[in-house]
């Protein structure tokens, strides 16, 4: 695996403008990828970020200031100490319970990442929020998997680890926040 190394990113740097990218290990670029994409599908894994990248993103998807073209961006943290006090964040981006009416029960998120395979998305206990002015709508998802907290656990990728002089044995793993954010 190599570094993601290289000047300060802007919107003006070509890899900010393909259509779908994906970085593993983002780290610390990943404010400046999240920032300045411009393309359909950013999926950002081991992403170190903070609230403040997600507000800023979705404060200019929904003012139309930027990220007119995009379809999707997921990430996924493994910061322990990452906070989203939920009930704020709802009201600061007036999300709004998903409705039938309003957009389908279920989305097909088909990205150009080849590592990423097309899927289907289940998106009625997920938030809405609407662009302003009465535009385009997308919906967010907030996961938070710790130990037996989740369907989506896969266990082969936990540790495990055994009592000294031959005892039980755990499997751990670490806990991570995923955000998913797609415009049905």
């Amino acid at each position: 695996m190599v570094p993601f190394t290289g000047p300060p990113l802007t919107s003006e740097s070509k890899i900010m403008k393909i259509k779908g990218l994906s970085v593993h290990n983002s780290g610390q670029r990943t404010s400046e990828l999240m920032a300045n994409f411009c393309g359909q599908y950013l999926n950002l894994t081991i992403a170190t970020y903070d609230l403040n990248d997600w507000k800023q993103l979705l404060r200019k998807w929904k003012q139309k200031e930027a990220y007119g073209n995009l379809k999707a961006v997921i990430t996924c943290t493994l910061q322990p100490n990452f906070v989203l006090d939920f009930d704020v964040f709802a009201a600061e981006f007036d999300l709004q319970e998903w409705d039938g009416g309003r957009r389908p029960k279920n989305y097909r998120l088909d990205t150009t990442i080849s590592h990423i395979q097309s899927e289907e998305f289940d998106c009625s206990k997920w938030f809405d929020m609407q662009q302003e002015g009465g535009g385009k709508w997308a919906s967010i998802i907030i996961i938070k998997l710790q130990l037996n907290s989740s369907k989506y656990m896969d266990c082969s990728k936990w540790m495990d680890i055994q009592q000294d002089g031959g005892g039980k044995w755990a499997s751990i793993m670490l806990s991570q926040t995923i955000i998913q954010f797609i415009f049905p």
